[in-house]
């Protein structure tokens, strides 16, 4: 039976956490979360800094937020307008629904700032508590204490933690009725709505899409649960739109940057004078390729080159089931091939 209602303490600690109910409090004192959690760690991106964790997956708190989440969080359903974090969904299927079939379509990304840290205990309390049922075994004061402990599981320091794997699931919880309000507030301007993660997609044949007032109108929604818009990401574009690799309008293809690197890095290792010396990749530390007028691809040995190449590899696959471009496809399908010689030869010089 999928739990997504709890209605007794027991169903809480026996059938969802698989903990005893006095053990739980010493996994959430701050001492143990912080040995969890482990150190932050500035990583530098784009238009700033991302703060990373590192989680210890053999602490006991992992446990108990993976059985969170996999007998009670992941039961409750989200709306069909959200592929982030979600099974049996994706990023291409994030965008099929903004395909237009003569091309003309109109599109704007938005930018949720800070998706992970926006994220507030009063805002998870609220959200949880309706999925609590009081009855006789469960009285306001018990949902009340099994509401905090929850959330307590959820958080460190008050936020949630981006690489806990209770994080993806609860913000999707958490955005679940902000994306309800936005879906209806499209619909009255024929505008479709998708979102992937803090990505929000919208498209339409309407010029409204465009308009200020229409972008204050969903930062009026979102900023209801305490997210806010991150002004500087915001993309418009007409006919078609690139986005994270992939370029939509009447069909999905890669983009062009995306093509050009790998093209870059083929190239390099296929006509590189040590490319079939095994040797030469068993003592590989970094491998930089430089081209004038771009920016220098640098890869940490030989697993990173491994990786970079079946990663693409698998990005290409992806988008040819859904890609109906011939011209697209042919050399899709030339790059695979040039992909998997490579990947086999780079593995087999492992085995020398």
């Amino acid at each position: 039976m999928k739990i997504w209602k709890i209605e007794s303490k027991s169903m809480y600690y026996n059938d969802i956490l698989d903990v005893k109910e006095e053990e739980l409090p010493k996994f959430l004192a701050h001492n143990a979360k912080k040995e969890y959690y482990g150190e932050p760690r500035e990583i530098p991106k784009k238009g700033g800094k991302r703060i990373i964790y590192s989680i210890n997956t053999t602490n006991m708190l992992f446990d108990i937020q993976k059985n969170l989440c996999n007998n009670f969080l992941s039961n409750i359903m989200l709306p069909d307008m959200v592929h982030g974090f979600k099974k049996e969904t994706n990023y291409i299927e994030f965008l099929i629904p903004h395909l237009e079939f003569y091309g003309n379509n109109n599109y704007l990304r938005l930018d949720i700032k800070d998706f992970f840290g926006s994220i507030s205990k009063k805002n998870i309390r609220k959200a949880l508590k309706y999925y609590f049922k009081p009855n006789d075994n469960l009285s306001d004061e018990n949902i009340k204490t099994l509401v905090d402990r929850t959330t307590e599981i959820l958080t460190y320091n008050n936020k949630v933690i981006q690489g806990a794997p209770s994080s993806p699931i609860i913000s999707n919880i958490i955005f679940r009725q902000l994306d309800i309000r936005i879906e209806k507030y499209c619909r009255c301007f024929h505008i479709t709505y998708t979102r992937y993660a803090d990505d929000m997609l919208f498209s339409s044949n309407n010029d409204k899409i465009f308009q200020e007032s229409f972008i204050s109108g969903v930062s009026k929604i979102i900023s209801d649960g305490d997210f806010y818009l991150n002004y500087s990401k915001i993309i418009r574009s007409k006919k078609q739109l690139s986005l994270g690799g992939y370029v939509i309008s009447d069909n999905i293809r890669l983009s062009r940057n995306k093509l050009s690197d790998l093209s870059r890095v083929l190239f390099y290792i296929e006509n590189h004078k040590d490319y079939r010396n095994d040797s030469y990749y068993n003592d590989l530390n970094t491998f930089i390729i430089n081209q004038t007028g771009s920016e220098s691809l640098k890869f940490s040995g030989i697993y990173s080159l491994i990786n970079y190449f079946t990663g693409n590899r698998a990005f290409i696959i992806s988008i040819l089931k859904y890609s109906q471009d011939s011209n697209f496809c042919n050399k899709a399908e030339k790059m695979l091939c040039r992909l998997e010689r490579i990947i086999l030869r780079l593995n087999n010089s492992l085995g020398k």
